[in-house]
């Protein structure tokens, strides 16, 4: 009654379903019966081989589902390319591409069932987005956070910082966050280390009491005075339209733009 989520060192992770028996012949699995979500999360050159008793399964960059009773072998393909071939090699192999299926039974015979509805391969995938949500950590917004904040938001959601790097964007003040990968709202493993990349100090060239005006357009309100306010800038509403939706529509100067701090933003 146990789903499982195992991560193999060559850049895949392979999710068991309840009742599922695998044998893991590094670096190839053998799955004897139940069914398995296969995807590739890291690029790399060793490849996963899944071996069942009527099937081997060649990944080219994908993700797909694996299912195995006592008659035959059935795939689905989420994404990519699988190449498909009889455990005896008595016939030529089949690819299926993203959304096509297809099964090969104990006789070696591979048959394609052409294109499945994206709404039925969703739902027969639907326990593996459970464990998904149950085993994996949304990445939080870390932009316009400075280093110190971006690094406890991580600690705080059980995520690690591996690399800070600086970049001249002109959208933030110097020192915050401008980037980061995973990027924000993709779901990871606990544990997962996050890159952080942030604005770097103006060149020499710039008068020390100028400031960057930051993109607050497309942000509600809120956010958009405390993007202003970390780049040492004011925000003013020129206009408001009635209507439900917090939103910046526009902004009167340009992000990127550098004025004098202090200054005052104007935006719709």
């Amino acid at each position: 009654n146990t789903r499982v989520v195992v991560e193999f060192a060559a850049g895949y992770e392979v999710t068991l379903d309840t009742s599922t028996a695998i044998f893991i012949e590094n670096p190839s699995i053998f799955l004897r019966i139940g069914q398995a979500f296969i995807r590739r999360i890291r690029g790399g050159l060793d490849k996963l081989t899944t071996n069942t008793p009527q099937a081997v399964l060649h990944d080219i960059s994908t993700a797909y589902l694996v299912s195995v009773d006592a008659r035959a072998t059935s795939v689905r393909v989420a994404e990519g390319t699988v190449e498909a071939q009889s455990r005896d090699t008595r016939f030529p192999p089949a690819r299926y591409q993203a959304f096509e299926h297809g099964e090969i039974t104990n006789e070696g015979r591979w048959s394609r069932m052409g294109r499945m509805p994206p709404a039925e391969l969703e739902r027969q995938t639907s326990w593996v987005r459970l464990v998904e949500r149950l085993s994996k950590i949304p990445v939080p917004r870390l932009d316009s956070m400075t280093e110190a904040q971006a690094r406890a938001a991580l600690q705080e959601v059980g995520l690690r910082t591996l690399l800070v790097m600086r970049r001249a964007s002109g959208r933030f003040a110097p020192g915050l966050v401008i980037d980061h990968t995973p990027s924000a709202g993709e779901r990871v493993a606990p544990g997962t280390f996050v890159n952080l990349v942030l604005e770097k100090e103006p060149s020499r060239e710039q008068p020390a009491n100028s400031c960057t005006v930051p993109e607050i357009t497309g942000r509600t309100e809120a956010e958009g005075k405390r993007l202003l306010a970390a780049s040492r800038l004011v925000g003013e509403a020129t206009q408001r339209a009635s209507g439900e939706v917090d939103v910046i529509t526009s902004q009167q100067e340009e992000a990127g733009t550098r004025v004098r701090c202090g200054s005052t933003v104007h935006y719709t």
